[in-house]
């Protein structure tokens, strides 16, 4: 709960930094009491208010990577999370210049071993997720396709993928 409450908080922080772009959460219903139930309706109507054509959003890098930040600090406690990454592949899959800076964000942070947020199942999840848009571009498919082939080499508990050496 605490966890939720500070992404919140932090959300607030965004919204009231960038006046001119509306982020307003959620508000979450009272009947729902436990942390899981909060956290799933929270990540399945995150990107309801939040306007994804907006220049502001998708040409500031500090702006759209808290709000992915946000929004991926909650999936821990998110207990339908492939339905929370369907919905958040749909609102960004709108234009190619949302779903390009999105998908960005996503290796930078779910993808690099480096960061301290990776979490290569997620970004699968993500990729699988924004590969089943129906008005995905083919080429962007395509990419998208690739992108996950090799996310999916060399897992583990998985047989290595063959290779050549001299």
């Amino acid at each position: 709960m605490n966890k939720i409450l500070s992404i919140a908080f932090a959300m607030m922080i965004v919204v009231s930094s960038y006046a001119t772009t509306t982020f307003s959460l959620p508000n979450i219903p009272d009947t729902l009491t436990t942390k899981s139930q909060k956290a799933n309706f929270l990540a399945l109507h995150y990107w309801d208010n939040i306007d994804l054509n907006e220049l502001i959003l998708i040409g500031n890098e500090d702006i759209s990577e808290q709000v992915f930040g946000n929004f991926i600090g909650i999936m821990p406690d998110v207990t339908n999370q492939q339905e929370a990454l369907d919905a958040f592949a749909r609102h960004i899959t709108l234009n190619d210049a949302t779903h390009i800076c999105f998908m960005t964000i996503a290796r930078k942070y779910l993808a690099n071993p480096q960061s301290h947020t990776y979490n290569e199942n997620l970004y699968i999840k993500i990729l699988e997720s924004v590969i089943a848009i129906e008005t995905l571009s083919p080429a962007y498919r395509d990419k998208y396709n690739y992108i996950l082939a090799q996310q999916l080499k060399n897992r583990i508990g998985s047989v290595a993928t063959n290779f050549d050496y001299r």
